[in-house]
């Protein structure tokens, strides 16, 4: 019976994580498309922790 609880648990705790991701990506990409508006390209890599792998450039025109 505790195992089942717990898999619930951690099921109910992996959708709410998706969920929050899918907001995160959302605001994410208004964002970036803000931004391109405003005439700024956006360079991001997820893919790396640090965010050295992060930054805007300023495009002319």
């Amino acid at each position: 019976m505790k195992l089942e609880f717990k898999i619930d648990e951690l099921r109910l705790e992996m959708r709410e994580l998706e969920k929050s991701y899918k907001n995160m990506k959302a605001q994410r990409d208004s964002l970036k498309a803000e931004l391109e508006q405003l005439g700024f390209g956006v360079i991001l890599d997820f893919s790396t922790e640090g965010s050295s792998k992060k930054g805007y450039r300023y495009r002319q025109g």
